[in-house]
């Protein structure tokens, strides 16, 4: 296994961790570690994903009695919300599109990846039938990565082809924020 020094690497970092009440909250933080700052302090928040221009965070809230997906900007104002709890989709793993227009995510409800303007407005569904997706991630290749129990899926938007990788994975975007890590059975991909 080899450790990264993440403290020489720009931008910050957003992390759910609990505050003192014990609910979760979202926080940022520096590569190097200072500059602590808790980003939200209403209902539980969580799934924060940063835009690739590194201006805005689309996350989910609790903070209107149910899921919803919110935005706000890189310090924690301009909170907004763009998927209410009133549509009752149940929102989760949101994702920026490359050029920050749109936000995919994953539908509990509807079972389906669904997407919305970055701005607001009528959510599509993508496709459906999605009983089994822990995870969400739109790449800058234009590529959606998804997956849970059983396999690593991608979805092209502009072609809408759909492939299975056939594998067990997860992801994890690096500190650029357009890079990403995928793990397949067990090996490590890095896009770049």
């Amino acid at each position: 296994v080899k450790v990264l020094n993440l403290s020489n690497l720009p931008g910050i970092i957003v992390f759910p961790s609990s505050d003192t009440n014990g609910k979760l909250q979202l926080w940022s933080i520096k590569p190097d570690g200072s500059s602590l700052t808790q980003l939200t302090h209403t209902g539980w928040n969580y799934s924060p994903r940063i835009s690739f221009d590194g201006i805005k965070i689309a996350f989910i809230s609790t903070r209107d009695g149910c899921n919803a997906l919110y935005t706000m900007n890189i310090d924690g104002s301009g909170k907004k919300s763009v998927v209410p709890c009133s549509l009752n989709y149940n929102p989760q793993y949101p994702s920026w599109s490359p050029d920050n227009s749109m936000i995919a995510f994953y539908s509990n409800i509807s079972q389906a990846i669904m997407s919305v303007p970055a701005n607001g407005g009528a959510s599509v569904t993508l496709f459906s039938n999605l009983a089994d997706t822990w995870w969400l991630y739109w790449g800058k290749d234009n590529r959606l990565f998804y997956g849970g129990n059983t396999q690593v899926n991608t979805y092209n938007p502009s072609t809408s082809l759909r492939e299975s990788l056939g594998a067990i994975g997860n992801y994890a975007t690096l500190s650029d924020n357009m890079s990403y890590l995928l793990s397949v059975n067990g090996s490590v991909y890095v896009s770049n």
